[in-house]
């Protein structure tokens, strides 16, 4: 089960890259009042890059407990926790579960989250996996049927959207055409989604 308490977090930060740094970005933040860093500063570790970094932060201590600097170049995300099976009830006693891109490769790396300084215990990959960018995961103890019970048609969730479009009148014909062809028709018969 998942711990009752967390004691520790798990964290990523995404690296700093040269070909991450547009100009737009730097326009931006340029003249920033609450900028904490020197825009020249950022530009020059950018220049140097500084790898994705998976951290767990102790929260009681509000302190870094541990952590793994993934190699140059390589995107982290959704970071996940996953307990031991049979394991404590602790927030360390588990794995934590990464998606991981690098140039055209997706992989999925499991670490021991008591010792994330140790790297990956495993690192999973399939020819055909491709993922896209994830922000955020879920770990389920089991697969089960939606629970809820509060629900909003999906033609009644878009149709006053559709009918205060404000674009020019063919456009919202063809528009209300494609949702009334091509979206609705997934959901209509779909208990869930009336």
């Amino acid at each position: 089960m998942p711990p009752g308490k967390l004691e520790d977090i798990y964290w990523i930060s995404s690296g700093l890259w040269k070909e991450l740094m547009t100009k737009s970005m730097c326009d931006l933040y340029q003249n920033y009042q609450y900028q904490q860093v020197p825009l020249s500063e950022v530009l020059r570790l950018a220049e140097k890059g500084i790898p994705a970094c998976l951290f767990r932060l102790h929260t009681s201590s509000m302190e870094i407990a541990d952590h793994y600097e993934f190699p140059s170049g390589y995107t982290v995300n959704s970071p996940q926790f996953v307990p031991r099976k049979d394991g404590e009830d602790s927030s360390i006693d588990g794995y934590i579960v990464c998606a991981v891109l690098f140039k055209n490769s997706n992989e999925f790396w499991i670490f021991d989250a008591k010792n994330l300084k140790q790297g990956p215990k495993c690192k999973l990959r399939q020819p055909s996996l491709n993922f896209g960018y994830t922000l955020h995961a879920a770990w389920l103890p089991n697969i089960g049927t939606r629970q809820a019970s509060y629900n909003i048609s999906v033609r009644e969730d878009y149709q006053d959207l559709l009918e205060k479009f404000p674009y020019p009148l063919q456009l919202k014909k063809e528009v209300e055409e494609l949702f009334v062809n091509e979206v609705y028709p997934h959901f209509d018969g779909d208990p869930k989604s009336t």
